[in-house]
């Protein structure tokens, strides 16, 4: 698993999406590696090193936004195995729905955790980034 982090970091310091998604899908398409130990043991802590990487608001703001970019098509990408691994789960468990406060635009981190809800199981709806709290009501 170290190395398959270290190796992904890298692509995305160098902001080489077609080498991070390669990796991540190549990693899951082998059975090296869960879905869920992905998110949590790569794309979580690359993302997060981010903040110490670049240290200047400057460069940090774009450089976060661009990895961010990159692990987001490596999640879309690896819909197909959140699919899979959901066949795992003994049975449909109720419906969940995942939500981003109004004023947060920051949401791979409730992606990755919708995601964690189908894999077990439930039928889970994902509302994305910066929904106004009384059209959550509605959903």
């Amino acid at each position: 698993m170290e190395r398959l982090y270290k190796d992904v970091l890298s692509a995305l310091q160098k902001e080489n999406k077609e080498e991070a998604v390669k990796l991540s899908l190549a990693a899951l398409s082998s059975g090296n590696v869960t879905v869920p130990e992905l998110y949590e043991m790569v794309l979580a802590p690359a993302l997060i090193s981010v903040i110490d990487e670049y240290p200047k608001d400057e460069e940090l703001i774009w450089r976060e936004h661009v990895r961010s970019a990159i692990i987001r098509t490596i999640m879309e990408s690896a819909y197909s195995f959140v699919l899979e691994e959901r066949k795992k789960a003994e049975q449909k468990k109720g419906k969940v729905l995942v939500v981003c406060p109004e004023f947060e635009d920051h949401e791979l981190g409730a992606k990755m955790v919708a995601d964690f809800f189908t894999i077990g199981g439930f039928d889970t709806t994902f509302v994305g980034a910066r929904t106004p709290e009384k059209t959550l009501f509605q959903a």
